[in-house]
């Protein structure tokens, strides 16, 4: 195919340089578009990961620091049925934790119970109220299944710390939270 030339004289068209040029500017701009784009996706699937820490531990940590601030003594033990059991002795760290909070007027101490339940699937720091036995859950996560990533807590453990009860609350990507609580 032949260009004509114009009636000035000059031929028209762009010249191989001209065009080299502005793929080289195209191609750069792609590139920069998709490592933007990456970085994105990278970024978001972080906060994603970071969602137990971002999320749900500023509500985990009001109710829980209130529980342990309030507590006037505390027993903790290897499991959730020693609770119950009257012969269980109290041990120095465990799964589950006696809370006492003396009454108004004086009466028994309220009792509440903190036990971190490892089911298969569903892992949960559940509070039982212990003279009545109603229950509910301070936290709970999945676990890691086939296909699925691990969510919300992982696991809670209680520890006798200086004269201190130490929480520690496991998240999903390797997260551990401490918090602690003493007697009054």
């Amino acid at each position: 195919m032949k260009l004509q030339a114009s009636k000035t004289g000059k031929p028209c068209g762009y010249t191989l340089l001209e065009m080299s040029l502005a793929m080289v500017l195209l191609i750069g701009l792609g590139l920069s578009l998709l490592l933007m784009l990456n970085t994105h996706v990278e970024f978001m699937n972080w906060c994603r990961r970071q969602s137990f820490v971002a999320r749900e531990l500023p509500k985990i940590s009001n109710l829980l620091g209130r529980l342990l601030n309030q507590a006037d003594h505390f027993f903790i033990y290897e499991t959730a049925a020693d609770l119950t059991n009257p012969e269980a002795a109290p041990s120095l760290s465990g799964g589950a934790v006696k809370l006492f909070f003396n009454v108004p007027d004086g009466g028994l101490p309220k009792e509440l119970h903190l036990v971190s339940l490892q089911g298969e699937l569903f892992r949960e720091l559940r509070v039982f109220d212990g003279q009545d036995g109603s229950s509910w859950t301070l936290a709970g996560g999945y676990a890691a299944t086939a296909g699925l990533d691990a969510s919300g807590l992982q696991a809670a453990d209680f520890t006798l710390d200086e004269g201190l009860l130490r929480v520690t609350l496991h998240g999903p990507a390797g997260e551990e939270v401490h918090f602690y609580g003493g007697t009054r």
